[in-house]
């Protein structure tokens, strides 16, 4: 779940109201677990645990991904892995979710957040 998605809440009551089948965006993944969703419309801001929420779109970020494309990889936080600055191409775009990214010369294969991909020229 990214902040951007759009969603479906189901199975969702607050305060009394069935706010189920009510469609909305993604706007806040605080780390207690609830989701804030604005819904579409209204504007009304409601928190959802993640299996109210059905993903109905993905985000990406400027840059289309597509198989083939030249990429640098920045901004990877995940401790042990090393992977910020280097260069390859993308292998594999799920609907949604992770990027496949082989590195190059490595060959390496890593799953990488489209919002840290920069499209570079071609290898």
């Amino acid at each position: 779940m990214e902040i951007g998605q759009a969603v479906e809440l189901i199975g969702v009551e607050n305060a009394g109201l069935d706010i189920t089948g009510k469609r909305g965006t993604v706007t806040e993944i605080p780390g207690h677990g609830l989701i804030s969703v604005t819904i579409d419309g209204s504007g009304a801001v409601v928190s959802a645990w993640p299996e109210n929420l059905k993903i109905l779109s993905c985000t990406r970020n400027s840059i289309s991904m597509e198989i083939g494309l030249a990429v640098e990889i920045t901004g990877v936080k995940t401790e042990g892995l090393d992977i910020n600055g280097k260069r390859g191409m993308v292998t594999e775009t799920p609907e949604c979710g992770l990027v496949s990214v082989t590195i190059d010369g490595s060959g390496e294969v890593v799953s990488v957040k489209p919002q840290n991909l920069t499209r570079v020229a071609s290898i």
